[in-house]
């Protein structure tokens, strides 16, 4: 992460890639983590063809590089997180 602190310029508009295992239980943390008033979020949400995981691009602007850690470090911890990017 220490990279991107030095190559990304702040504020910009970011994507992260998020993977979760299908079902409201996992599916919901991640829109929660991302409903923010104070934020323009782009949520687009597509199901695996055999409808186990659910994959979230998720686009917004990021203020600052301790945010952008913020939000890596909450993804982290989501319950049935498969990957992220």
């Amino acid at each position: 992460m220490s990279k991107i602190k030095e190559l990304q310029q702040f504020p910009t508009i970011f994507t992260f890639k998020i993977v979760v295992e299908s079902g409201d239980e996992f599916k919901e943390p991640v829109k929660k983590l991302f409903d923010l008033p104070d934020k323009e979020v782009e949520i687009k949400e597509t199901e695996s063809t055999g409808g186990k995981y659910v994959s979230f691009s998720i686009t917004t602007v990021i203020m600052d590089y301790e945010e952008l850690e913020k939000f890596y470090k909450e993804i982290s911890m989501l319950k049935g997180l498969k990957f992220y990017v």
